[in-house]
């Protein structure tokens, strides 16, 4: 039809999120969407899913053949996907859909970056003390950057707090050249 535009990957997030709200499979349709994520990095398969003379059926036989693992309605979705053309939205799909579910849940996510290895016991510490803050579930990725020479920095949502050497270091010599200036 003239005028109507193809659905967005927040569209199709919206779709799974309530669908997946009603029948309690938030977990599934995670698991589903890593599912095809993995097997649609491989340019072949992406470009034989979304063959424009591939009938449905076929294409809906392929992905089950292709990903046993996948629900019934992920294989469909994917089927519906790949028909139009849409495979490539599938990571923007699965963030938009991780997004409604945190918000959901109430579950925020972010970063810890270390100069050292977090051990287990200080990501909780962490975690525990972010959630006292937010009053949230905080959900931290981890990563080392030897850079930052000590403590650490934590990146939630649109919240940075640079609590690391070398950021306290940077904050000292730029008062030091302001104050020199004067």
């Amino acid at each position: 039809m003239p005028g109507r535009r193809p659905p967005t990957a927040r569209r199709y997030a919206q779709a799974i999120f309530q669908l997946a709200l009603e029948k309690d499979q938030f977990d599934q349709w995670i698991l589903d969407i890593d599912s095809m994520l993995s097997a649609t990095r491989n340019q072949e398969a992406l470009l034989l899913l979304e063959l424009p003379g591939l009938k449905p059926e076929q294409r809906l036989s392929t992905i089950k053949k292709a990903l046993p693992d996948l629900s019934e309605f992920g294989a469909n979705f994917m089927a519906i996907l790949a028909g139009n053309q849409g495979l490539k939205m599938l990571t923007t799909v699965q963030e938009s859909l991780q997004g409604m579910i945190d918000e959901y849940r109430g579950v925020i996510r972010g970063t810890v970056t270390t100069a050292i290895d977090l051990d287990a016991a200080g990501l909780s510490r962490v975690q525990a003390d972010l959630k006292g803050k937010w009053g949230k579930e905080v959900v931290l990725e981890t990563r080392k950057e030897p850079a930052i020479i000590g403590g650490m920095i934590l990146r939630v949502g649109d919240h940075v707090i640079d609590g690391s050497t070398r950021g306290r270091l940077d904050a000292l010599r730029k008062e030091l050249s302001e104050r020199s200036i004067r």
